[in-house]
């Protein structure tokens, strides 16, 4: 396909949620044996984004009724050297393969931008599948996510700690506070409402568990959130307020030969590798 005249650009609304689904699954290549690993349903996935989606603005291109290129901004908010600024988080981005080179998502880009301007959200996050290709548009690097997997021998020893570690469900209150708390210091941290945290929640498997860590005065400063699989304990998150905080691990769920952590940020290594068992 060589030219756009009969393509039309507009707001994506919900009667087309199935196709903005559909085109988020062919582009990202999400097929039903992944979501048979997360016991998930294509229909359980377009009524679990539903209310994010009405939430978001959603622009596409349509050839006629066809839902071919699109892209949604999140409203969201951010905190930054101790301010809370609006955000608009970009998602959703894709275009079918015979529709591309044909400057849609260019177009579609600086739509969004122009109405992220206008709704005062003059900072914007998104996941890139090619650092590149968002460089050249105007976004730039913040954060590396860095997988490390690690065995039990380059662990540090032990640390005691004032405090102690409670197990909750993952989508429990306490924990959505300590986040609060942590976000509110931490430069670049998304304050998450209720949508926020559902689609933090979105693909992970059902058991996933989580630990917070209380201090003496029975005030949470840190957690851990993991799953356990095939004697693997992987880390989807960890954060922590302060020193103590950092160290509560010594009273945690460590029991496994190897672990994968991902984290966001990359001074989490130093957290769990001695020194001594670094392989050089």
């Amino acid at each position: 396909m060589n030219n756009n005249k009969k393509l039309k650009m507009k707001e994506v609304g919900n009667e087309y949620m199935e196709q903005y689904n559909d085109l988020l699954r062919y582009v990202f290549q999400v097929t039903d044996q992944e979501l048979d690993s997360i016991d998930w349903e294509e229909k359980e996935i377009i009524r679990a984004k539903f209310p994010t989606f009405q939430r978001a603005e959603v622009i596409g291109w349509f050839d006629g009724d066809t839902l071919v290129s699109q892209v949604a901004v999140y409203p969201m908010k951010i905190r930054i050297f101790n301010k809370t600024y609006n955000m608009g988080g970009l998602t959703g981005v894709g275009t079918y393969p015979e529709y591309s080179n044909q400057g849609l998502m260019h177009k579609l880009l600086e739509t969004a931008l122009k109405k992220m301007k206008e709704n005062g959200q003059y900072i914007s996050y998104l996941y890139p599948y090619s650092i590149p290709y968002y460089r050249r548009k105007g976004w730039e690097i913040v954060s590396n996510k860095i997988t490390y997997e690690i065995s039990d021998y380059q662990l540090p020893k032990n640390h005691q700690v004032p405090g102690n570690v409670k197990r909750v469900k993952y989508d429990s209150e306490e924990l959505k506070e300590t986040y609060e708390k942590f976000a509110m210091h931490t430069n670049g941290a998304i304050l998450r409402d209720d949508l926020a945290w559902n689609e933090y929640w979105l693909w992970d498997p059902d058991d996933i568990m989580s630990a917070i860590y209380y201090n003496k005065n029975g005030e949470p400063d840190g957690y851990v959130i993991y799953w356990i699989s095939e004697e693997i304990f992987h880390i989807k998150d960890m954060i922590f307020n302060n020193e103590e905080a950092r160290t509560f691990k010594s009273k945690n769920i460590w029991f496994n030969p190897k672990r994968i952590i991902e984290r966001n940020h990359i001074d989490i290594l130093p957290v769990y590798i001695d020194p001594k068992n670094l392989k050089r």
